[in-house]
């Protein structure tokens, strides 16, 4: 069988500093995910219309929508396929991080500095990658 021909699941990385980005990028390299790439919440919404991800790691704190408005706007959009979401943030305490996962908010939430192992993990979870 010709492993090949398997669609990779697609996430969407946002986050406006550039470097968190492709922190991100690089720690998910090795795994069967195509990656695209937004710097905010508006720009993510477009994206999110025209490539169908399959998982979105969103910052919090960002400019013009921020990550927990982007979660709760997707939320909304019975019209999208269903996607995984995950709020990444240095700006909340991890008992807030908790409450927007206990509230359905998010399926998930990382506080900065991220742990590489432990994002990697998460998404192979929310994947269902091997």
């Amino acid at each position: 069988m010709d492993t090949g021909s398997v669609p990779k699941a697609k996430v969407l990385i946002v986050d406006d500093q550039p470097q968190m980005r492709a922190l991100i990028r690089t720690a998910l390299e090795k795994l069967p995910v195509e990656m695209v790439e937004a710097s905010d919440g508006k720009e993510a919404m477009n994206l999110i219309e025209t490539e169908q991800p399959d998982l979105l790691l969103s910052d919090y704190q960002m400019p013009n929508c921020d990550g927990l408005t982007l979660c709760h706007q997707l939320r909304r959009r019975t019209d999208l396929k269903p996607i995984k979401t995950v709020l990444i943030t240095g700006a909340t305490t991890p008992a807030d991080l908790l409450e927007a996962v206990n509230h359905k908010m998010v399926d998930a939430a990382l506080a900065k500095p991220v742990d590489v192992r432990e994002l990697q993990l998460l998404v192979k979870r929310l994947l269902a990658l091997d």
